[in-house]
């Protein structure tokens, strides 16, 4: 479906919606890159957000479900996939400033080539000329982390967990847990799955139980919905966001 189709259809799904008519949940909005461009939209976003429910951290947000009781309220927690470097330079200064804690899920072997790029001075260099992404660097990572963030695993390699045999799935989650703690001398407690659909992306039956083994508090997919009483800490939802989309997206997607 072209955008403009798709921009129409969900405005007009999402008249009469009210995400303050719904209560007793906890959501999760997945963001990616943040492009300089889009960071006057990504902060209307969060403005909007504020007026939906509370931001808490991902440590608080987990916790409400580990305890299982009913959930009095609204609660949003924004996330961030594969630890771009946009995360630093475009999405913390924002939050920071708006005071919203947020998640960044990092590759832990992408972190460790930026940071020996950019340690070797050769950074700019090979970006510029290779025209590929750019990613955060553990110097990056511990500043955010000073700065209220959270950092958490989104596997070593980010390979697709659903092709890989029992001991390659571990050793994706202990290296990349192992490798985030050293660096930035605190534990790594939340997962995030690439990709994240059941089956396609990991197999429920098997990554979920292997990532609470190995001492994670969480398992991240990309299933859409809003968490609730009763959902598994280790199956959670996320809300997909785009920093370019205009509001009536959120009020769309945060009303299901």
């Amino acid at each position: 479906m072209i955008p403009f189709a798709r921009n129409a259809i969900i405005c007009g799904l999402s008249v009469g919606r009210n995400p303050q008519a719904t209560n007793n949940w906890v959501r999760f909005a997945m963001y990616h890159d943040i492009p300089s461009r889009d960071r006057p939209g990504f902060e209307r976003q969060l403005e909007y957000m504020k007026t939906i429910g509370e931001f808490v951290t991902v440590d608080d947000a987990v916790g409400l479900l580990e305890k299982g009781d009913p959930i009095d309220g609204r609660y949003i927690c924004v996330t961030f996939d594969d630890g771009l470097e946009a995360c630093h330079s475009n999405a913390f200064p924002i939050l920071r400033r708006l005071g919203v804690p947020a998640v960044f899920f990092v590759v832990a072997e992408w972190v460790d080539q930026a940071s020996r790029i950019s340690a070797a001075g050769e950074r700019e260099a090979k970006d510029r000329d290779s025209g590929g992404p750019r990613y955060l660097t553990w110097s990056q990572c511990r500043a955010m982390s000073e700065g209220g963030m959270t950092i958490g695993s989104h596997t070593y390699s980010h390979r697709n967990l659903s092709t890989l045999g029992d001991a390659e799935v571990r050793d994706e989650l202990e290296k990349s847990k192992r490798i985030i703690e050293s660096n930035l001398r605190m534990e790594c407690r939340h997962f995030a799955c690439p990709w994240g659909q059941p089956n396609e992306a990991f197999k429920p039956g098997r990554d979920p139980e292997l990532a609470r083994h190995l001492g994670y508090r969480s398992f991240f997919t990309t299933v859409r919905g809003r968490a609730k009483e009763g959902t598994s800490v280790f199956l959670l939802p996320r809300e997909k966001v785009e920093p370019d989309w205009a509001t009536y997206h959120l009020k769309y997607f945060f009303s299901l």
